[in-house]
């Protein structure tokens, strides 16, 4: 039986009681499939902090004691980026601040007239690069192609299947991706926790790090047995180590993006 809504959302801002922590700790240990409840809970959660949802109370806990850290935050950005971009609600809140490491030892944050022309030296330098580094582009056109052909045919590629999900349960990371292993081109299966609503569409972002990597534009959902599963083909070259997401971006039909995590080694 799915654990109560209003419970899981308590326990992920710290509003739970002893008896519903331990009912929660038990479900880890015992629900295979708890991940993904929790991190439907956990989206939903975020969503309704950004379009003002919480109430004074809530908000207040949400703040207090789930933005606890820089990869929470930057989730929740990444969150309120793309429900501005896939035209999401207007009243999405600005993107959170990052702290950096000189808010953590000292609790200061660099004056902008001090920084300001390192700054601009810094962002001219990124400019050029992104100009010089014209490859990148050429080799998303090349996979948007790819992407738009048959990929029900997995013999083509080395794979992966991932699960939906960004919550972490004891410091798991999820499932490995071997960045090291066979095959130029990799699918990744994303199983879906829903029926798609007739029309709808799907993009693909991948994010090592809390940095964007690579974006497909289009990707296809197909019928397997029973459910669906969308999917997307990617460079193995684009891959370094660290902490990737793939997030299923909406272009047409009404969904949430959807967030797969796992680790490149």
């Amino acid at each position: 039986m799915a654990l109560d809504k209003k419970i899981m959302k308590n326990w992920l801002i710290g509003a739970t009681s002893d008896a519903e922590n331990e009912h929660v700790g038990v479900r880890m240990i015992e629900d295979d499939a708890f991940a993904a409840d929790m991190s439907l809970a956990e989206s939903e959660l975020i969503e309704e902090y950004l379009e003002g949802g919480l109430t004074e109370a809530e908000r207040e806990l949400f703040e207090l004691n789930y933005l606890v850290n820089d990869e929470r935050r930057e989730l929740v950005n990444e969150v309120a980026l793309l429900k501005k971009y896939s035209g999401g609600s207007n009243k999405v809140s600005e993107p959170l601040p990052i702290r950096t490491w000189l808010d953590t030892v000292f609790g200061w944050r660099p004056n902008p007239l001090v920084f300001g022309p390192v700054v601009i030296l810094i962002l001219v330098l990124l400019g050029w690069q992104f100009l010089l580094n014209s490859d990148s582009n050429e080799l998303e056109t090349r996979y948007a192609e790819i992407n738009r052909e048959d990929v029900s045919d997995l013999s083509r590629f080395s794979q992966m299947e991932l699960y939906p999900g960004t919550f972490r349960n004891g410091g798991n990371g999820g499932p490995v991706f071997k960045i090291g292993s066979s095959g130029e081109s990799v699918v990744f299966r994303m199983p879906l926790t829903f029926t798609p609503s007739e029309g709808t569409q799907y993009g693909a972002v991948l994010t090592i790090n809390g940095k964007q990597v690579f974006n497909v534009e289009k990707i296809q959902t197909l019928v397997v047995g029973s459910s669906q599963e969308a999917r997307v083909v990617l460079p193995r070259s684009v891959f370094e180590k660290g902490q990737c997401q793939i997030i299923l971006t909406p272009k047409i039909g009404g969904h949430s993006p959807i967030i797969y995590t796992f680790m490149a080694e």
